[in-house]
C-alpha cells in the first residue's frame, strides 16, 4: 500500500492529498516533528501552516518517527504544554 519501502510512495497512497480538507480544521491541533523523522520538516509546517487552529511545529530533538518510543518524556511534556494552552484558553472563553 505504501510502497516499496517506508521511504518511498506508492500503490493507492502515490496521489493521495488531503490538503484541501486540512484547512476546514478548525480545533487546537499539535503538530510534532521529529529531528530525524521520515516526514521532512518543510511537510510538517505545511501542515501547520493550512491549519488556522494550529500550534506553533514542535521539534523533537534526538528522535526519528516513532518519537514517543524515542523521546517519549519530550513528546508528553509537549504535549502537556498544549493540552494545558487548550484548556486555559477555554476557561478563559467561557468566563
Amino acid at each position: 500500500m505504501q510502497g516499496e519501502s517506508e521511504f518511498t510512495i506508492g500503490g493507492v497512497l502515490e496521489n493521495w492529498d488531503i490538503s484541501d480538507r486540512i484547512v476546514h480544521l478548525k480545533i487546537p491541533t499539535l503538530v510534532l516533528y521529529s529531528e530525524y523523522d521520515s516526514v521532512s520538516k518543510d511537510a510538517s509546517q505545511k501542515i501547520v501552516d493550512l491549519i488556522e487552529t494550529a500550534f506553533p511545529l514542535v521539534t523533537i530533538p534526538r528522535a526519528a518517527h516513532c518519537k514517543l518510543i524515542d523521546e517519549p518524556l519530550l513528546c508528553v511534556n509537549a504535549i502537556y504544554r498544549f493540552l494545558f494552552t487548550v484548556e486555559t484558553i477555554r476557561m478563559s472563553a467561557t468566563k
